[in-house]
């Protein structure tokens, strides 16, 4: 769900999945609020999930992480071949 630019998930998701990527990358909080533009008291706080996550930060947290939006929100999609559509 979607409040005023900000996206409701399991806050405690997103930072569990942050701290995975961030470990595979080997970058501190410090480094990853210093390439996304953030504060390392933000950053802190999304992986504690005690802030949720606005569309911006997934997105630059994402790209400095090598990954993508979505997975950082957890958020899962199928694309479905025309053929399989039904009408």
């Amino acid at each position: 769900m979607e409040r005023g630019g900000l996206i409701e998930f399991k806050t405690c998701s997103v930072g569990k999945r942050m701290k995975r990527l961030m470990l595979v990358k080997d970058i501190s909080a410090r480094e990853l609020a210093k390439t996304v533009g953030l504060t390392e008291v933000r950053i802190n706080k999304l992986l504690r999930g005690e802030r949720r996550i606005s569309k911006t930060e997934a997105v630059n947290i994402a790209t400095a992480l090598d990954s993508t939006p979505e997975y950082i929100l957890g958020v899962m999609y199928f694309e479905f071949a025309e053929s399989s559509c039904i009408v």
